[in-house]
């Protein structure tokens, strides 16, 4: 029987190569998470419902939902105002958590950081994230799509 024997080189390459695979198996798993709200979608628009409008509303917070083609975050801001962008960071799509104390969108995997109109502060990150309309229609958000 004949033995074959791996270089130094083949197993560090190997090596290398399970450790990239394995981070970046991670950054879809760690960066990606379930919409907090299911929102129906009427014409050209999602309602969050009444129950979810309300717990926005009386945060600080953030709601992932889910759009048609898209996971959306929108952000209760400590003015009142709201905003809504897409939720998936422009360098690899690990969804953005709006972190209150910096007052930005944090990418978790990567660490882009992007200020409340969905501009990049921070890469990698190099494009801005989409933006959407929203508004409150009867105490209901509503976002345009």
């Amino acid at each position: 029987m004949e033995r074959t024997h791996t270089s130094r080189r083949d197993l560090l390459e190997y090596g290398v190569a399970a450790i990239v695979a394995s981070a970046c198996g991670g950054c879809s798993l760690s960066g990606s998470r379930q919409p907090d709200a299911v929102a129906q979608q009427t014409e050209g628009a999602l309602r969050l419902s009444e129950q979810d409008s309300e717990t926005l509303l009386k945060s600080e917070g953030s709601l992932l939902t889910k759009g048609a083609n898209d996971k959306i975050l929108v952000v209760h801001r400590s003015d009142g105002g709201l905003f809504a962008v897409s939720a998936g960071c422009t360098h690899m799509g690990c969804d953005v958590n709006f972190d209150k104390d910096l007052g930005r969108l944090v990418c978790p995997c990567h660490g882009s950081e992007f200020d409340l109109e969905g501009q990049n502060l921070k890469g990698p990150a190099k494009r801005p994230l989409k933006r959407y309309t929203v508004r409150t229609e009867n105490s209901q958000v509503v976002i345009e799509l």
